[in-house]
């Protein structure tokens, strides 16, 4: 595994400026023989869910949502 948690949790809030790590759930997760991280980000009304890819740091997943 390359990217770090950490690194993780910067590639996502880059994503959505203002966003803290207070707004951010992310967790790693092995699914179909790799592993990659999932989680959300709930920042002014909005949630952005995604999944990045634990090998490359690249996005699998993202999508946003108004709630």
């Amino acid at each position: 595994m390359q990217v770090a948690q950490e690194e993780a949790v910067k590639l996502a809030l880059d994503r959505v400026p203002g966003s803290t790590e207070q707004d951010l759930r992310i967790e790693l997760e092995y699914d179909d023989g790799y592993y990659k991280y999932e989680g959300d980000i709930i920042y002014n009304q909005i949630e952005y869910e995604f999944e990045i890819d634990a090998n490359t740091g690249a996005f699998l997943e993202w999508s946003e949502e108004r709630r």
